[in-house]
């Protein structure tokens, strides 16, 4: 789910800790694809340490996903056509600014999702698991957040000519 489509849907039921963590699996995905190419990809020095470290993210986030039982597709089907845009752009600051606004809009998704499973997940009435869970997510909710302003900055200083 891109985050037009999550802005756009209709507002979900409370989630469970299983649909939080399904939820964030195409968006982590997206991250772990996009990232591999703008390590690679990436001429601005702050674009390419982003991206390093939201590599080394997705990948920790997805561990823990599949340790908690989640099947991890390995498609960016949903996002097919942003990522396509991604892979397919040159090396330079077009790609730069296209990667870096990528990953502005993906993790405002993960920060809603995290936030809306935060909102709906009292603590008075979850079991141990459920509490680890709630813990979890507000430790990502925390990095989503970091990432967002770094990302926020970023963009803006490559829409600025900065280097």
């Amino acid at each position: 789910m891109t985050y037009a489509e999550y802005l756009e849907r209709p507002k979900m039921p409370t989630m469970t800790e299983k649909e939080f963590n399904a939820s964030l699996i195409g968006p982590v995905q997206f991250s772990l694809a996009t990232s591999r190419i703008a390590v690679d990809k990436a001429t601005n020095e702050k674009v390419k340490e982003f991206a390093t470290f939201e590599l080394a993210e997705a990948v920790a986030v997805t561990k823990v996903l599949t340790d908690l039982g989640n099947v991890i597709p390995i498609t960016v089907e949903n996002t097919k056509a942003e990522f396509t845009e991604i892979e397919s752009a040159g090396k330079g600051v077009a790609f730069d600014k296209l990667y870096m606004k990528s990953q502005v809009a993906n993790h405002k998704l993960l920060r809603d999702l995290t936030e809306e499973y935060l909102k709906e997940a009292p603590s008075d009435k979850l079991d141990k698991e459920e509490i680890k869970e709630k813990h979890l997510a507000i430790l990502v909710l925390t990095i989503f957040n970091q990432h967002i302003a770094i990302a926020e900055k970023t963009a803006e200083e490559l829409d600025n000519g900065e280097p």
